[in-house]
């Protein structure tokens, strides 16, 4: 099947993806990729983060789809930030493009990132919440 690698090393180097995606980035940026996919990996109970891309890509665009969406629905139900979820799929989505721009596959990762919820109310009070202040500290008659 063409849109199935069978491996997931570079051929012309010996190099695995997972050390190609960490590579020249910021310290903690690779951090941070590399905790996401030690997590799904664990979802998925994997053996380790490279067998966790290679099921993520060997099984194709539907199956990878379903797959994150899957995760997806087990972040929701585990209590995660929206943010932390949404970054997690980012890493997921960046790991699939890198893997399309070496030609490894040719499909992209489709699942989308959950709504975040507003952190906090920062409308103010409004002009009728302002005299009423005003009112209350005494500076205008009302």
């Amino acid at each position: 099947m063409i849109n199935s690698p069978k491996i997931i090393r570079l051929p012309h180097r010996r190099t695995s993806l997972i050390a190609s995606f960490l590579r020249g980035r910021n310290v903690r940026t690779a951090q941070g990729y590399e905790r996401d996919l030690t997590d799904f990996a664990g979802w998925l109970n994997a053996a380790d983060i490279e067998g966790a891309a290679k099921s993520l890509l060997e099984g194709g665009q539907g199956e990878a789809n379903r797959l994150a969406l899957d995760y997806r629905a087990a972040l929701i139900d585990r209590g995660l930030s929206p943010a932390t979820i949404n970054r997690r799929l980012s890493t997921l989505r960046s790991l699939v493009k890198l893997a399309r721009t070496l030609g490894l596959i040719f499909w992209t990762l489709d699942v989308e990132n959950i709504r975040a919820a507003p952190y906090r109310d920062i409308r103010g009070p409004g002009l009728s919440g302002y005299r009423l202040l005003l009112q209350q500290a005494g500076k205008i008659g009302g």
